[in-house]
């Protein structure tokens, strides 16, 4: 009998088939990840308005569990690479796919929440577009707000924790600061607390000299409130933060 001269591809080791049901596992954590998150940031923004993205993974064990083998893909990439798995044959054709959608996985998390926001801000019902503005000025998203001012968003519209201003000042985003003014935003406007946003730009973790500067030379005030206020508003603030820890548990 002559011999078979047919060519077959060697098989891929036991080291690369653990590799890849690992590769495997940790492309479905992605794209685990990956859906939640753009669920957030789209169906749930639209309905319930900004959302605290990723709270809700890490409020559960196997959310927990799901993120570690989604941050774990990184290692197993490179250890892919290194062990040169990423071959033209079957079994490297098979990790290139498994590296490919991981890689994609991780271009959807990447998209900032503000582009979702101002290509969907249609989808978002109107009653939420206040706090979409400040929520975009505390994350010192320019484009978003100046979109929510051009879509006539009122500026000086009063949210849990104060202004859009407030939001940028607390965060010392001269620029969104900036926008904001130039749109009409009252520099005097008084939170739940009762505090103007020349007080709440003391908590700025940076350029807090420049947004004092352009506060004051816009006119602003230190309003500083009661000590009432105070027990008042952070009594709400603790209701609300229960609320939402509930909600993410039903």
């Amino acid at each position: 009998m002559k011999p078979d001269d047919t060519t077959t591809e060697p098989r891929m080791s036991r080291f690369g088939v653990a590799l890849k049901y690992i590769g495997a596992l940790c492309v479905a954590a992605a794209w685990t990840v990956a859906l939640q998150l753009l669920r957030e940031q789209t169906v749930i923004t639209w309905r319930d308005g900004p959302q605290m993205i990723g709270y809700a993974l890490t409020a559960t064990t196997s959310g927990v569990v799901v993120l570690a083998l989604h941050c774990a893909g990184l290692a197993w990439v490179l250890l892919a690479m290194a062990s040169g798995q990423l071959k033209r044959n079957a079994g490297g054709r098979q990790f290139i796919v498994l590296t490919v959608a991981y890689l994609f996985a991780w271009c959807v998390i990447s998209v900032p929440y503000g582009v979702w926001m101002r290509h969907f801000l249609d989808r978002i019902e109107a009653r939420h577009w206040p706090q979409v503005l400040i929520y975009a000025a505390s994350s010192g998203d320019v484009a978003t707000v100046k979109t929510m001012l051009d879509h006539g968003v009122e500026v000086n519209r009063v949210g849990d924790n104060g202004t859009a201003l407030h939001a940028a000042a607390a965060m010392g985003d001269v620029v969104v600061m900036d926008v904001l003014i130039g749109a009409g935003a009252d520099v005097n406007a008084v939170n739940a607390y009762g505090d103007s946003p020349l007080v709440v730009v003391d908590q700025a973790p940076r350029q807090k000299a420049e947004a004092i500067a352009l506060l004051e030379r816009h006119g602003a005030h230190r309003i500083v409130g009661t000590d009432e206020q105070r027990s008042a508003a952070l009594k709400a603030e603790l209701l609300r933060q229960r609320q939402a820890r509930a909600t993410l548990q039903e």
